[in-house]
Order: C-alpha cells, then sequence, then structure tokens
C-alpha cells in the first residue's frame, strides 16, 4: 500500500495504531491505498476548522487550538468528508459496501441462516436496496481495495445503527479520541470473525489473515451477537438469497 502514513506493520501485516484520532480513522477508511489522498483530507478539514475559529476576533491561542479540537469530534466534518468521497466515489460508497460484504456473512451465520460468502451479501443488499450501485464487478471492486478496512466500515455500521435506535447517542465521529478504541475493539472482533468464517463450498475464509489492518495498543475484551444487534432480513430477502446460493454450491446450515 503506497504512501500510507497512518498506519505501521506488525507481524508482516498492516497495523493501525488505537491513539488515532477518529478524523484520520476515517481518512484511511475512505482512502486506505492513497497515503496523499489521507493527508489532503485532514488537512483540509483542519484548515476549514482554524479559518472558522480565527474569524472569532476573541480567540487567542488556546482558544483556536480547544475550538479547533472541538470542531473535529463534531460529525459534521465527518459528513463533509463522506459527501466529497461519494461524488468522487460513487454510491453508495465502496467502503461501505466491503462492511456489508464482511458484516452480513457473519450477521446471518448468527441468525442460524448458512454460512455464506460476499456473493450472498450482495445479493441480499441487492434485494433490500435495488441494484443501483451493487452490481457484481462494482461489489467485487470494492471489495478487492477495501477489505483492508471491511471491519472498521462494519463497526461503524453497527454504531450508526444503534445510534439510530437509542435517542442521546452519539455518533462516534463526534468521540473523544480516547473513546475510539471502543469502536477499534468491535473492528478488531469483527477482522477476528472474518478470519475465520470460511462459507460453504468455499476453500479459504471470508477475510485471508493478514489482509484487514491490525490495530495495536490496548483494546477493551469485545465480543459481538450480531443476532441480537441487527434486523434479521425478512422471509423474502432470504428466500433469494439462499436460493441463488444453493444453486451454486450447498449453503451449509448452522446447528445448534
Amino acid at each position: 500500500m503506497k504512501g500510507q502514513r497512518l498506519i505501521g506493520r506488525r507481524s508482516g501485516r498492516a497495523s493501525l495504531d488505537a491513539s488515532l484520532s477518529p478524523l484520520r480513522v476515517w481518512a484511511l477508511m475512505l482512502h486506505p491505498d492513497d497515503g496523499r489522498a489521507q493527508s489532503s483530507l485532514i488537512e483540509s478539514i483542519a484548515a476549514e476548522a482554524v479559518t472558522q475559529t480565527l474569524e472569532d476576533p476573541g480567540s487567542g491561542v488556546e482558544g483556536v487550538a480547544a475550538t479547533t479540537a472541538a470542531w473535529l469530534r463534531r460529525s459534521a466534518s465527518i459528513d463533509s468528508a463522506l459527501d466529497e468521497a461519494t461524488k468522487r466515489q460513487g454510491f453508495p460508497l465502496p467502503g461501505w459496501i466491503a462492511g456489508q460484504a464482511l458484516l452480513i456473512p457473519l450477521m446471518l451465520q448468527d441468525f442460524g441462516i448458512g454460512t455464506v460468502g460476499v456473493g450472498a451479501a450482495r445479493r441480499l443488499l441487492e434485494s433490500r436496496h435495488g441494484a443501483s450501485g451493487l452490481s457484481e464487478r462494482r461489489f467485487k471492486e470494492a471489495w478487492k481495495r477495501f477489505a483492508v478496512v471491511s471491519h472498521l466500515w462494519a463497526a461503524d455500521f453497527i454504531l450508526r445503527d444503534i445510534v439510530a435506535r437509542q435517542e442521546g447517542a452519539l455518533p462516534w465521529s463526534s468521540c473523544q479520541p480516547g473513546e475510539l478504541v471502543h469502536l477499534l475493539g468491535m473492528a478488531d472482533f469483527l477482522r477476528r470473525r472474518g478470519e475465520s468464517h470460511t462459507p460453504a463450498g468455499a476453500s479459504a475464509p471470508l477475510l485471508s489473515p493478514g489482509v484487514a489492518i491490525a490495530i495495536d495498543g490496548p483494546l477493551p475484551d469485545v465480543v459481538l451477537t450480531l443476532g441480537q444487534m441487527l434486523e434479521r432480513p425478512t422471509d423474502a430477502e432470504l428466500a433469494s438469497v439462499i436460493a441463488k446460493s444453493a444453486n451454486r454450491r450447498k449453503v451449509r446450515p448452522i446447528r445448534h
């Protein structure tokens, strides 16, 4: 991965420092293979924050630093980056697609529905949201490029889903840098699940070990039961997914 400044190496694989700010993590999620784009995004948002703060004539140096830090933690700065990325990368964002490609097979397994892979994830999304932006080619391209950060996108989706259902909850993009560790803990759990999940009929796990970025630093001990956290697909959605999966390979049922 050329030019990346936000990641290091651990045991031969890319690794992410758990002490990074939410903005830096988003930069990596949006541009996993482009260090210049990561830096540009961080610098542009930071410059905008400083400009807005300096427009306040009562701001001293300490005020600028404090206000800028607070501004960067607001979800608006992240939403701005997402809007710009959507213009360039298309909708839905390829990172979001990769996160769903990882999350949906794990979710279906937790619901006891079967052991499926990336193809079934695409068909479920197509059943739910229509085919726009979810062609097989685009799905494969998104997975190829963004699998490295798919666990971060999957954790983001879970937290956003929780926020949408819990009044008063704050999006993680608004959190203090020290609180980011909870999202990273969820992401690391999903990475390990993906690396141990082998779809029926496949010879390799859903997420090949060493592909996804590992996370350095102490992390909370996270265990996610996706079947209790996410909405179960409807029978109609599942019928389409399972039927098409069965035409390609036998879906391995979960035995309790």
